[in-house]
């Protein structure tokens, strides 16, 4: 979270460097803080998020949630704002959380369905509740190791390649999916500390009748350039795309500390679809994890 923006309300979304445009952002922040707290929640945390482009409006972050405060309710009765890399809880108006709001996810966007009729002001902001602080996929996390030397990449800190392949952040799908086209391709970043061998499992998904394409993984030192996958295997039909199973698909070396990225790269699409991933795992190899 930018902690440095907190509460520095006249430092806000400076639209247009103008004294009114201060105000125009003081004033927003605090008609919002207020609204958060008469609806029973807490606006302790409650920051301006420049970085967010909301055309209808202005975007604020808390603990787990964006609120995208719309200065004008739009004709299309629907609003975009750039894709978070986050798992999503649930999406509703303020004030109304048990009025579920359809949230679809394009490949660098979301878009949020709201109703047709405008509420009162005080309910014209959309609340957009995460699992964890928001965070933006300006560039990749890089993922560390945890504290028994596993490299857990989940679906949401990727970053996705292409025409149709996207993150999927709702609650039962939580997937990089929409793998409809075999030049689209997804990326992980690792920090790598100590060297080590790995075991290489992947939870995938994939509908009836749409296995069988082949995937390369590809894994090298950030720096280095793109070569032969270090791993291939076939998709397993899996019976739905969100039915995920783990696969264990053999072990991989990292040789030396640093950055590294992972690629998950179709070879060959079987069908209409290759699959849906919710996440990729290095796991050390029992007495080798920080050799060097």
């Amino acid at each position: 979270m930018h902690h440095d923006f907190k509460y520095a309300v006249v430092a806000f979304l400076l639209v247009t460097g103008s004294v009114s445009g201060r105000l125009a952002a003081e004033d927003a922040f605090v008609e919002l803080a207020g609204w958060i707290k008469a609806s029973g929640g807490s606006a302790e945390d409650l920051v301006a998020w420049p970085e967010l482009l909301v055309e209808e409006g202005k975007a604020f972050e808390a603990k787990e949630a964006v609120y995208l405060k719309l200065s004008a309710w739009p004709a299309s009765n629907r609003v975009t704002f750039p894709r978070l890399n986050n798992p999503t809880k649930k999406v509703f108006l303020l004030g109304k959380p048990d009025e579920e709001l359809k949230l679809t996810p394009e490949p660098s966007e979301w878009r949020v369905d709201l109703p047709k009729v405008k509420p009162d002001a005080a309910h014209a902001v959309v609340v957009v509740q995460t699992i964890g602080e928001p965070h933006l996929p300006l560039e990749p996390e890089s993922v560390s190791a945890d504290d028994k030397g596993v490299f857990v990449l989940s679906a949401h800190k990727s970053l996705t390649h292409g025409e149709m392949l996207r993150y999927e952040p709702q609650p039962h799908k939580n997937t990089v999916g929409y793998w409809t086209k075999p030049a689209d391709w997804a990326q992980w970043q690792l920090d790598v500390a100590r060297g080590g061998k790995y075991k290489l499992h992947v939870l995938q998904g994939c509908g009836t009748g749409q296995g069988g394409s082949v995937v390369g993984i590809h894994i090298r030192q950030s720096s280095d350039a793109l070569s032969k996958p270090a791993i291939r295997f076939e998709v397993e039909d899996t019976g739905h795309f969100q039915n995920f199973v783990t696969r264990e698909l053999g072990e991989i070396e990292l040789k030396t500390p640093g950055q590294y990225t992972l690629e998950l790269r179709p070879e060959r699409l079987a069908n209409k679809a290759v699959m849906d991933v919710r996440e990729v795992r290095l796991v050390p190899v029992s007495g080798t994890e920080g050799e060097r």
